[in-house]
């Protein structure tokens, strides 16, 4: 019961900020022994491919190299769709946690528009991937 309660808080959570936007902020989950990071979005925003960069903490990105894109899988495949709001799943657990980068997901749509999300880093004091502030 409590489980059915906070999932349907999440989920109307998504879909408000769905509302409002193309693509949700991201949310980080643990599955199936890999980090995952989810990308909601409105069922009609067509999205073309994704790519992952990689950079200091607090540093702009190289956006000319990123570490992991959408043409080196078919990310099609990871697209969860609801009858309200799409969900892109990618999978990170390739990123090494030892590292200390910062890594920021880009989003491009059909119609050319690039959507650049919040850089997100790993967090060993909360054991977990999280969304940092930046000034950039």
């Amino acid at each position: 019961m409590l489980f059915k309660k906070v999932f349907n808080y999440v989920y109307l959570y998504i879909i408000s900020v769905c509302d409002t936007l193309p693509l949700g902020e991201p949310v980080f989950a643990y599955q199936d022994g890999s980090d995952k990071i989810l990308l909601p979005f409105k069922t009609e925003t067509d999205i073309t491919k994704y790519d992952i960069y990689e950079s200091k903490i607090g540093e702009a990105p190289d956006y000319t190299s990123s570490i992991c894109n959408s043409d080196k899988i078919n990310f099609k495949n990871n697209i969860l769709k609801t009858e309200v709001v799409d969900i892109l799943y990618i999978d990170i657990g390739f990123i090494d946690r030892e590292k200390g980068f910062q890594y920021t997901v880009c989003v491009t749509l059909r119609n050319g528009e690039v959507i650049k999300f919040k850089p997100f880093i790993w967090d060993k004091t909360e054991v977990s991937f999280k969304l940092i502030k930046t000034q950039i």
